[in-house]
Formats: C-alpha cells, structure tokens, sequence
C-alpha cells in the first residue's frame, strides 16, 4: 500500500490499513531488558497520547534500536509514519486500546516542536477502585494518593538474584492501598524520603500492576515502566493538596506510619475460623466468586505424565518458537524460562469429588521441593512417565484446601477449581473434623426435630382447613352430635378463624373416619361415625392421632 501524508486519530486506528500515520506525545519511553545478560535492551516501549487525549502502546523491536533510539525523547510531541499495527494483548496492557503499533524498517519520525499537547498523561482510577475488585488488572494502573506510611527496606532473593524491596502505602478519598517497590525504585524512595519534605507528601504512581496477596488487593512497580512521582505538580496533585489544607479533620500534617511486615496468618485461624467452609459439591454448586476451606482426600494425579510446565519468569507458561520460548503475557520472546509445578489432582469428600489444580507455589510448599531439585532428582524416571515419590505419596492422604470458585469457566472444559494453600497439618484437620462434625449433628438434629414439628402441624392444619364452611354445610349431611360439636369448635359463627384452644381439643377427638359419603340422608352418613370417646379417653390419647386422615368425599 502507498504512502500518505494525512495523519489519522489514534482512535481510528485499526486493522483495515498495514501502516498507519500519527501526531502524538510520547508520555511514557522505556527500555526492556535482555533477561540473557545482553547489554543491548531486549526492546523500547513507548505509550503516545495524541491531541483528542486516546492513547496506544508503541513497540520498537531489537534489531530496530539503533536506527531510531536517538530519535524518540519522553514529554515530547512527534509525527510517525508507516507504523504497522498488531493486537494488543497480555497482561501487562499499558493503554485500553485494542491495537498497539509497531516501528518498521521503513517507518519514519520527525520532532514536532511547534505541537503542543496539554491532555494529562495519566489516567488515575480511584484507590477504592482498585482495591474493590473491579479493575481489570490485566491493564497496568495510575493511582494518586497521601504518603502515609512507609515500610522497612530487605533484600529479596528471586531467581537465584538479589533486589531490594520496600512498600509504600498511599490514601485518598477515605481508602488506603500499598505499593511495592523493587530495585531502583527503592533508592528512589529512600532519597525522597532523605530529602525530609514529607509531610502530607502527594504521591502519583504511573502504570502499576495491580496483583492480589493474601486476598487483599495491592500494587507492584514493573521495572522500567513503571514511573514513581514524588510532590507532582499536575492538576489532580493541586486539587488534592488543596482539599487537605481545607479539610477539617486534618488540621495538622499527616502523620508517616512505619508500616510493618503482614503477620503470616496462622494455620488454626485460616482453615477453622478466618475462610467459610465448603464441601466439594457445594464448590460446584457455588454461584459466586469465593475463597472456601474445604476438606478432602486425594484420590489420584490425573495428569501424571505432565505435572510440571515451562514457565516465563512472570510465572506464565511460554510456547517454543525458532529455538527461544515466547511469553503471551509479556508479549515476546524470552530465553530465561524455568520448570513449574502445575499438578490436577481428584480430591474426594463425604459429598461428591471434584478436580483441584495446585500450582507451584502450594506445590513447592507442600512438598519441601522446588520443582527444578525435583526434575533433577528424578529426572530419567520422569521422562519415563512415573512419578516422583513425594508426589505420589499424596495419593489416599487427606488434606485441608483453601480453594477459589470462578463462575465464569467456560462449560466446555471440566469444572476445575485452583488451590491457594494447603494445610497438611494433623492436629488442625482433626480440629477441623471435630469443630465441623458436631456442627453438622446439631444441625442435623435441629433440622430433624424442625421437620417433625412441621410434620406435625401440616397433619393437624388438613381437617381444620377442610372444616370450611363450603364443605362442612350442614344442609348437606348430617353427623352425630359430637362432630356437631366439633364443627363448631373449627368453624366457630362463620369466622373460619381457628381459636389458640382448638389445638389440643383436635388432637383428643375422636378422628378415624371412614369415607364420608355426602348425601341428603343424613342418616346414611351418621352410620359410618363410630362411637364419641369420653373425656376421659380424650385425656390420654396421643398426639399420634393427628396423623389420621380425614377424607370427605362429594357424590
């Protein structure tokens, strides 16, 4: 297709053309590193804001760098032309568009001094947003807030690497999160923090992932892309300065809260009193997202030849692809790939069965074991199909699980429900058999005595409610007196309203009829009526005789 001149919106932008020309800001500019040690940047991203304020993600590839590197500079506005366009996909997505594009060979750029773009660079989400569960987090996130409490700094070793690591936790609007940072961030922070200007300090943080951790929502730095803002001066920053000095409930600077270390949750809380407790048909019958404690025996390893899966360093399973492995989430190529645990077991309880998926994580603790020293511990028998022995030693054994429900699995596949953690400790479990067993008896028992109860006075309601004046019409039949007198007692002048005594004068009568034939001869009708009880009878007959029944027939 030939060229143009015309620049289009970056809201057209689509699959119908292979190149496409924009005006645009780049607001965001940064360098991926070559996890493979390379001193050359794996690639360049970029995120470009044009004049109608839409934004789209720009990938400047490996082979590519050096020929526009020197070309392309943060905060600033430029015209590119003859970029190619490609779905924008992963989770890791640093705008809302569909598309993202792709610097060619033959594409072009050229500054703009004289274009001026003043449409914010961010797109803040509220903090009770993110932290509510309803931000999709495969989009990387702004959020804007009062530093509150800083964290203490610890090195963390991930990967055989070490990098320091610090939280953050920002407020606005009543609602609080942390943030997590890592490496450079982290020296970032601490000279702020040195700088001693902050009191009330506001803070931006640019293009955050939101993960979950111990079921609270909180946000993470990812490196090089991430942009940390420290007293920003942009119109949202103002605003918010401007409604603290205004607040009545903070006269006084904001106070900074050392925060501490979450406590591990300890496992007798978690599995007995901290998570609802489920079985597992009541895990297929859950119509909701939930987290359930529930408790099982592992039956067998359904996937016993593939328990273990190649993963990214985001922890996301890669494909191979032309000797290197390709990442979908992080949306390229990678050579640093490492061996996951990823095991589908069949647990069974007093109620039904149901497929558990446990991951690395559950899996390496549960066995002690990285699953790299388990691969290379048993490796020729791997390869061979058998199973290690610490993993089939799990089979026929009996485990507490805390486990999530999704609604929204997609029916053609088999209902599965992913472990977050595993307790395999005898005494809790037994706790747990003990604690939920005799909840259940009393229940049980409860809803047994209910029943019978209900039993009861749904037996005793049948001849009051046929007592109505529509079918006991004394111009049809006639009983003996004694049912004249009960009759009465049910139907009262007319009112069909049953007095508190009716009860237990029901229950002494004499009920057990015959089938009442209902006819103008009264006294072919009374001849079936056996014998009146006496008062005396009436005294000690049993409530039993409520479960009679009366049966009146039209002719």
């Amino acid at each position: 297709m030939s060229n143009t001149s015309d620049f289009s919106a970056i809201s057209e932008i689509c699959t119908e053309k292979t190149f496409w020309n924009l005006k645009g800001k780049i607001i965001r500019l940064w360098q991926v590193s070559d996890f493979n040690g390379n001193r050359m940047p794996f690639s360049i991203e970029m995120v470009i804001l044009d004049e109608a304020g839409d934004r789209i993600h720009a990938s400047l590839k490996k082979t590519l760098i050096y020929k526009f590197r020197n070309d392309l500079f943060e905060g600033k506005c430029f015209s590119f032309e003859n970029m190619g366009v490609a779905n924008n996909g992963g989770g890791y997505r640093t705008t809302k568009h569909t598309y993202k594009l792709n610097f060619q060979l033959s594409s072009k750029v050229k500054y703009l001094p004289a274009l001026t773009i003043t449409k914010s660079p961010y797109q803040l989400v509220p903090i009770s947003e993110v932290i509510g569960g309803t931000y999709d987090t495969d989009y990387l996130v702004d959020i804007i807030g009062v530093l509150t409490g800083v964290g203490s700094e610890r090195e963390l070793e991930r990967n055989g690497n070490m990098t320091k690591l610090n939280v953050i936790e920002l407020e606005a609007g009543g609602f609080k999160i942390q943030c997590t940072l890592f490496g450079s961030y982290v020296d970032d922070l601490n000279s702020f923090i040195a700088s001693g200007d902050i009191p009330n300090a506001i803070v931006i943080i640019q293009l955050a992932k939101a993960k979950s951790f111990q079921d609270k929502i909180h946000v993470q730095n990812c490196i090089g892309c991430t942009k940390v803002i420290f007293k920003p001066t942009c119109d949202a920053a103002v605003s918010m300065r401007n409604r603290l000095s205004e607040t009545v409930d903070t006269p006084s600077p904001l106070g900074l809260t050392q925060l501490q270390p979450e406590a591990k949750l300890d496992p007798r809380e978690e599995f007995l009193y901290g998570t609802p407790r489920n079985t597992m048909q009541g895990l297929k019958d859950a119509t909701t997202n939930e987290v359930y404690v529930v408790l099982g025996t592992i039956k067998r390893i359904v996937n016993r030849e593939n328990f273990w899966y190649t993963a990214c360093i985001c922890s996301k399973a890669v494909i191979p692809d032309s000797q290197m492995f390709y990442c979908e989430k992080c949306d390229r190529h990678v050579k640093k790939v490492f061996s996951r645990y990823c095991l589908r077991v069949r647990a069974i309880d007093h109620t039904d069965c149901a497929t558990l998926v446990i991951f690395d994580k559950e899996a390496t603790a549960l066995f002690n074991k990285s699953c790299v020293d388990m691969l290379a511990e048993h490796g020729v028998a791997v390869s061979e199909g058998h199973l290690p022995p610490e993993i089939a030693g799990i089979i026929g054994k009996t485990f507490l699980f805390k486990v999530e429900t999704k609604v929204d699995q997609n029916p053609r596949f088999e209902q599965s429900f992913r472990v977050r953690k595993i307790c395999a400790m005898p005494d809790v479990i037994n706790e747990f058999k003990k604690k939920w067993g005799e909840e259940e008896a009393a229940f049980f028992k409860n809803a047994m005595e209910a029943s019978s109860l209900s039993v009861l006075l749904d037996k005793g309601k049948a001849p009051m409610i046929a007592g109505s004046s529509d079918v006991l019409n004394q111009d049809d039949f006639s009983l003996t007196e004694p049912v004249e007198k009960c009759k009465e007692m049910l139907l009262g002048e007319g009112s069909g309203i049953v007095t508190q005594d009716l009860l237990p004068k029901f229950a002494v009568a004499d009920c057990e009829f015959d089938v009442v034939e209902i006819s103008q001869k009264g006294s072919a009708a009374s001849s079936k009526r056996g014998s009146p009880t006496t008062d005396d009878d009436e005294m000690n007959m049993s409530l039993k005789m409520l479960r009679k029944t009366i049966k009146i027939e039209k002719p």
